[in-house]
C-alpha cells in the first residue's frame, strides 16, 4: 500500500494527481532549497509525483558530487527521444526562442533538449531555477509548455492540496467515514 493510502475505498488518495518535471539545478542534493524540501517530502508521501528529464538526470548525475549523484540515481526520468519524427523541427522552434542567436555551448543545447523534454510530457510543469528558460516562458507556453520556480510549484501543490482536503472532508461528511489521517498534515 503507498503512503497515505487509506483502507476506505470510498475515501479520496493522497495523491493529488500532480506531477512535475524537474531540472538538475533542482536536484537538491544538499537539501539547502527550502522549497525543494518541500517538494520532496510532498513526492515521499505520495502526494505527487517527481521526475527528471533524461538530459537533466544525465546532468546531475555527472560530475563528482556523490550525494547529487546518487539523488539523480534514486529519481525516474522521462526519455525525450530527440531523434522521433518531428523532433528537431519542435527543438529548433525551442531552440530559436530560447537562444535566438544560436546555442553556443553544450549547456544551451542540453537546455533546449530538457525544454524539449517539457514539451514532450505536457502537462507536466518543468521546475527550473535557469534564467534563460524562465525569462522565456511565456513564449513556450504556445507550444504548452509550463515552466515555472520551486517557489511557484509549492504554491501551486499547497492550493491542490487545499482543494483534495476540503474534498475528503466533504466525502467524510456525506459518508459518514473518518477522515483520512493525512487530511491537514501536507
Amino acid at each position: 500500500m503507498k503512503p497515505g493510502s487509506e483502507l476506505n475505498y470510498r475515501m479520496r488518495d493522497r495523491e493529488t494527481g500532480m506531477y512535475f518535471l524537474i531540472d538538475a539545478n533542482r536536484i537538491n542534493a544538499r537539501r539547502s532549497l527550502p522549497n525543494m524540501n518541500r517538494i520532496d517530502k510532498w513526492h515521499d508521501d505520495g502526494v505527487i509525483g517527481l521526475h527528471m528529464p533524461d538530459v537533466a538526470h544525465d546532468e546531475a548525475k555527472a560530475g563528482h558530487n556523490v550525494n547529487r549523484s546518487r539523488k539523480a540515481s534514486r529519481t525516474v526520468y522521462t526519455l525525450s527521444y530527440p531523434h522521433e519524427h518531428g523532433a528537431r523541427e519542435m527543438q529548433a522552434q525551442i531552440a530559436a526562442i530560447l537562444f535566438p542567436g544560436g546555442c553556443r555551448s553544450q549547456n544551451e543545447r542540453n537546455d533546449v533538449l530538457i525544454v524539449y523534454n517539457a514539451w514532450r510530457h505536457s502537462p507536466y510543469p518543468l521546475i527550473t531555477a535557469d534564467g534563460d528558460i524562465l525569462q522565456k516562458r511565456d513564449e513556450l507556453t504556445r507550444f504548452g509548455i509550463r515552466v515555472m520556480t520551486d517557489a511557484e510549484a509549492v504554491a501551486l501543490v499547497k492550493e491542490r492540496i487545499r482543494e483534495r482536503d476540503d474534498e475528503a472532508r466533504a466525502d467524510a461528511a456525506w459518508s459518514g467515514e473518518p477522515l483520512p489521517s493525512w487530511v491537514g498534515n501536507d
